[in-house]
């Protein structure tokens, strides 16, 4: 009601004011336009309405309502504005004085919804959002049940870290690394990565991932990577020697270019191949590298709070885990920086493969952007008798065809 109802005041006052008389036309064709003005209004406060029960916070929902329903409300406003101005080459006063007003109203009220109800809403959000906070405990409750139910059940039998006294946080992070990164003793996986940008466009790659552990208890690893799709990327490999006390080695090799490099450890925090996953995302991070807290222990989740020791070598200030206590799965990770939530990544599907409970659907969103890559692992193949020798520099330009058809 604000924008339409400072809209009505301004051009009707102005109308008054100059002493333009209130005619037909004008009464007709300006309850027309104030409609626009009022869908404006309510297109904007839905989809704030919808972006921020996502994302629980108006400074990132700002950023969000402003990449798409503000461009498209902009747009409208432009574009019907524009319509009536021809209106002003018409030979008869009454059709000026129709084009300008009618104008004058769309524009005015666009700029009322996009300008003055955002500081509105930043004002009352905890009264405007509150069914917001009701929805996402219950989404949140809803979660928990679904992955108690999937994961859950036997696993709270067959897992003796789950049944017993709640572990330490060392303990809980360890366990969440081998879930993530160390099941079985070396892997395979074939890999769809679907990456969308805020217009909803999307790009479509495809891959081999596989990965090796070496023997003992703390443990190196490498991992090799090869694309199948796109055409013009196939052919293209990366790999990893993951190390526990110095900075891992990684290479890419680009067969369009025919060009074999090392990546620095200083671009581990950058685009995995274009999409919204880092390098580090695929390999994982050091457990050294961040102080761990837990801050909250719910029926289903542990809630970690994790701190980089150095804060120069990373671009986030710190980033919450929920991880499932059945299973040890990080069902949810935010990354902040600033007090500021702006990176998001969730488990979307899980299944027990040999034994493993494994993440099959995985989603990373930058919420900066508006962006997203979706990942989808099928074939997942456990202890599979990979040797070290695949991993290593010439296997980058001949691949193991036995492993990556």
């Amino acid at each position: 009601m604000i924008p339409l109802t400072l809209t009505i005041g301004l051009i009707y006052g102005v109308t008054g004011l100059i002493g333009k008389d209130y005619d037909m036309p004008v009464a007709v064709l300006s309850a027309l336009t104030l409609g626009l003005a009022v869908d404006f209004a309510i297109h904007f406060l839905v989809r704030a309405r919808e972006i921020h029960a996502e994302q629980g916070d108006w400074a990132a929902t700002t950023k969000l309502v402003f990449a798409e329903p503000a461009r498209a409300i902009s747009r409208n406003v432009i574009v019907i504005a524009l319509g009536f101005t021809p209106l002003l080459a018409a030979p008869l006063v009454p059709y000026n004085t129709v084009g300008v007003f009618l104008a004058a109203i769309l524009a005015f009220s666009g700029l009322a919804t996009l300008l003055i109800l955002p500081a509105l809403i930043r004002v009352f959000e905890k009264f405007l959002f509150r069914s917001n906070r009701s929805r996402r405990r219950v989404m949140r409750r809803r979660t928990a049940l679904f992955l108690t139910f999937l994961l859950g059940g036997a696993w709270l039998g067959a897992n003796p870290v789950a049944a017993a006294e709640p572990p330490d946080v060392d303990r809980i992070v360890q366990e969440t690394n081998r879930v993530a990164y160390y099941q079985g003793d070396d892997g395979r996986a074939r890999v769809k990565m679907t990456i969308r940008d805020a217009k909803g466009r999307e790009r479509v790659k495809e891959f081999t991932i596989l990965r090796r552990d070496e023997p003992g208890e703390d443990r190196d690893q490498q991992f090799y990577v090869y694309f199948h799709a796109p055409s013009d990327e196939r052919g293209t490999t990366f790999m990893v020697w993951k190390h526990l006390d110095r900075d891992d080695d990684r290479w890419l090799y680009l067969p369009a270019l025919d060009v074999q490099k090392r990546i620095a450890a200083t671009d581990k925090r950058t685009s995995f191949v274009g999409s919204h996953f880092f390098y580090e995302d695929v390999s994982g991070r050091r457990l050294t590298d961040d102080r761990h807290e837990l801050i909250e222990e719910t029926d289903t989740y542990y809630v970690l709070k994790n701190t980089p020791k150095d804060p120069s070598l990373v671009e986030f200030d710190s980033y919450t885990m929920w991880i499932h206590k059945a299973t040890f799965i990080p069902v949810e990770v935010k990354y902040e920086k600033g007090g500021e939530v702006y990176r998001v990544a969730k488990v979307l599907g899980v299944e027990e493969i040999q034994g493993h409970v494994t993440v099959v659907k995985s989603q990373m969103t930058d919420l900066r952007t508006g962006g997203s890559t979706t990942v989808e692992y099928a074939d997942v193949a456990y202890d599979i008798g990979l040797t070290d020798d695949l991993f290593t520099e010439r296997y980058l330009r001949t691949p193991p065809a036995k492993y990556i058809r």
